[in-house]
């Protein structure tokens, strides 16, 4: 199925010899790939919700390994794509490639969805302007309300790496007769020594213990001898923040760290603009980003933040960023058109959607854009 496709990108853009290695590969199930890293995947009814949190992501991070990947699952909830993935996905079949190649298989969970695929699309994931485009072309039929994906999973699933570009590269072939890597060209060794992989091994250790010391419990790993290093510290960092954190809400994130949020209606205009201030450099210093502020004044943001945009749960770890109008909300698509489109972007949404109201255009209240942290 189109799920199935093994280039994640134009195959144009893979060496020959490596979509020669996919057209004549073997073909395993995905199950098979996991079993032969030692991990099993238990019926649902046996696992508990928090063991069965912790099974889904073992499997998940095992078929990374394998350059298995996965995309759209925030509309599902764990036991939801675990039950998915063990009745439809792991008994699909694929090209038994090894980790040495840079072909990549994706399973789009969307489209396990049936009938329901589009629906569910368009509630959940589609744009505004793709909702109210499908609704043009849809004889009248109705276009499902937006609602917010109930979950945020998505932004935590493992995906490829990109190359490095300081980083020589072997070109290899794959003899799938005598399963071995037969090199095509030579390049210079970046790491003589090893110390790479010893510096692996150690932050490796040291997670594990991090993980034992939270749980209470000793961490048992049931992973491929053949697992990248690099991937399963990604995954023991994972593991380690779930287990210390869970899903957290900034608002109590900061509260704890000792940092003030008073009431809006406590602070005067010029007490809030400052401590608005202070908020948003110590929250881009904790990785979390706001963008398009500028159609609200200091109060509105800071009241937004206080009463919903702080208030929100998400998980600990990485970069968040809370557009202020990347809702899709006929709301955010007005404030968009008021204060941000261009004179061309307002007559290209004029023309595209003429029922469409066009608000006329407003100066924005603040210049702070500008001047918000960055993600580096």
């Amino acid at each position: 199925m189109d799920s199935l496709n093994p280039f994640s990108g134009d195959p144009e853009d893979h060496p020959l010899y490596e979509v020669e290695a996919v057209e004549n590969a073997a073909r395993a199930t995905v199950m098979e790939l996991l079993q032969r890293r030692g991990v099993s995947v238990p019926h649902p009814d046996e696992l508990t919700e928090y063991s069965l949190t912790a099974k889904l992501w073992e499997v998940i991070y095992a078929l990374a390994a394998s350059r298995i990947y996965f995309l759209n699952s925030n509309h599902l909830s764990d036991r939801q794509l675990y039950c998915l993935l063990l009745e439809k996905v792991l008994p699909e079949e694929t090209a038994d490639l090894t980790r040495h190649y840079s072909t990549n298989c994706h399973f789009d969970l969307l489209e396990y969805a049936g009938a329901e695929q589009y629906e569910i699309y368009l509630r959940y994931y589609a744009e505004e302007a793709e909702r109210k485009l499908w609704q043009s072309k849809a004889g009248g039929k109705a276009v499902p309300a937006h609602e917010d994906l109930p979950y945020a999973r998505d932004r935590f699933l493992p995906q490829p790496c990109q190359p490095n570009p300081r980083a020589s590269r072997v070109k290899a072939n794959f003899d799938f007769q005598e399963e071995k890597i037969v090199l095509l060209g030579e390049t210079e060794e970046e790491d003589p020594l090893g110390l790479d992989e010893v510096d692996h091994e150690i932050h490796i250790h040291r997670l594990k213990q991090d993980i034992a010391e939270v749980t209470g419990q000793t961490f048992t790993s049931l992973k491929s001898p053949n697992c990248p290093p690099d991937l399963e510290e990604a995954f023991l960092e994972n593991v380690k923040r779930v287990e210390s954190e869970g899903w957290i809400k900034p608002f109590d994130k900061l509260v704890a760290k000792g940092f003030a949020l008073p009431e809006p209606k406590m602070l005067d205009d010029a007490a809030l603009a400052t401590k608005l201030s202070e908020l948003i450099q110590t929250l881009g210093k904790r990785g979390f980003f706001l963008h398009h502020t500028n159609h609200l004044s200091d109060r509105e943001l800071y009241t937004y933040l206080w009463e919903e945009g702080l208030r929100e749960e998400i998980m600990p770890g990485g970069a968040w960023h809370l557009d202020l109008i990347g809702s899709g909300s006929a709301n955010a698509v007005q404030a968009w058109l008021r204060y941000y489109a261009s004179a061309e972007e307002r007559h290209k949404w004029a023309k595209e959607w003429p029922d469409d109201k066009i608000p006329p255009h407003e100066e924005p209240k603040c210049n702070r854009d500008a001047k918000l942290p960055k993600a580096e």
